[in-house]
Parts: C-alpha cells; structure tokens; sequence
C-alpha cells in the first residue's frame, strides 16, 4: 500500500487517507452504539414489564434488535425469555406480563449512559455525511433527554423515604416515579430506533 501512495499525487493520498479515517472512526461509533443499544435495549424491556406496555410486536423488536448484537455480552438467557413470551397463548401472555408487574412503590436502579468516543471527536463526527450527523446529533439529544429522566427518578426515589411525609403526598410521588418509569421505556425504544438508523447508515 506504501509504495503505491509514493505514486500518487499529495491530494489523492491525503483523500484516501481522510476516507479511510471517516470510515475507522465510524465503524468505532457503530462499536460504541452497539455496546449502549443493547444495554438500553434491556433497559427499555425491563421498564415495559414492571411499569410501561409490551405487546408480542414490541417483544419482537426487541428480539430482533438483540439479535443484531455482536458484542461481548451473553444474551442467551435474555432470548429464551422472549422466545418464551412470543410462543405463549394470548391468555398465557397476559398472566406471565401481569405477574411481572411492579408492585407499588418498588423502584429500579437505573444509570446514565455516556458515549466517550462521540463527545471527544467532534471533528470525526464533521467528517461524516450531512445525513448522519444529523442523525447523530438526533440521537445525542434523545439519550441527554435519557439522562436527565434518570437523574430526575434517582432524586425522587430519595424522596420516597422521608421519614415524615404523609401517606397522600408519598402516593402521588410514587404515582409520578411509576408514570415516569414507563415514559422512560418509550425514551429507550426512540434511542435503540436512532441506533439502528446510524447503524444503518453508508460513509
């Protein structure tokens, strides 16, 4: 590969080289988002048991997405699972989602997400196409909104074991955690959507 760059002019190396580094980089991104969809991807089917709405379509999805996955992580018994609900009868479907409903005022202990090689290369990310930059940036902003929903349920959790609230004012935040547990689960599904959509995408 060297001695053929040796023949080339100065602009046409420095083009290969500049193609070659936006498509390293991008496949490091694909990396990266692969590692957090899956994760989210789990997230966002926990939520929808215990607290927000799964039907056997979503279940689906959330197979299919997991079965694109490559990484490290074991996803054996995650599938089993969803292999289980998917085969199970309409009247079997809704006892086995009903009894892994949350009980009232139980909480999850949930964790904000960073993408390290995104937030310090925002000149590799200037490099790609129009098109998934702005997919990118769409995506950064979905998982901020994430974020904040996590940081804002660690907060009120707290709130739920103060010694002294009344039993009104600890049912209504309670309420309010459970309602924003299962908006939460949607927030994951755009995030695994907006992955697969940069995935996808051509550099």
């Amino acid at each position: 590969m060297g001695w053929l760059l040796g023949l080339l002019s100065p602009t046409i190396v420095n083009k290969i080289k500049d193609n070659y580094d936006r498509k390293s980089f991008f496949e490091a991104v694909k990396t990266e988002l692969s590692e957090l969809s899956f994760q989210l991807c789990i997230t966002g089917f926990k939520l929808g048991q215990e607290y927000g709405q799964l039907d056997k379509n979503g279940i689906q999805v959330i197979k299919t997405q997991l079965s694109a996955y490559q990484g490290s992580e074991n996803i054996k018994n995650i599938t089993k699972l969803l292999n289980l609900l998917l085969n199970a009868s309409d009247d079997e479907f809704i006892i086995i989602m009903k009894s892994q409903r949350a009980q009232q005022g139980r909480s999850l202990s949930l964790k904000t997400h960073s993408i390290s090689l995104l937030d310090s290369n925002p000149k590799g990310i200037s490099r790609l196409p129009i098109e998934v930059q702005s997919k990118i940036y769409e995506f950064k902003n979905k998982l901020n909104i994430y974020n904040q929903e996590v940081l804002w349920l660690r907060e009120h959790v707290k709130l739920t074991f103060i010694p002294d609230m009344t039993s009104a004012n600890h049912t209504n935040v309670t309420n309010d955690i459970h309602q924003r547990y299962a908006d939460l689960q949607k927030i994951c599904e755009s995030i695994c959507k907006k992955v697969h959509a940069i995935k996808e995408s051509k550099v």
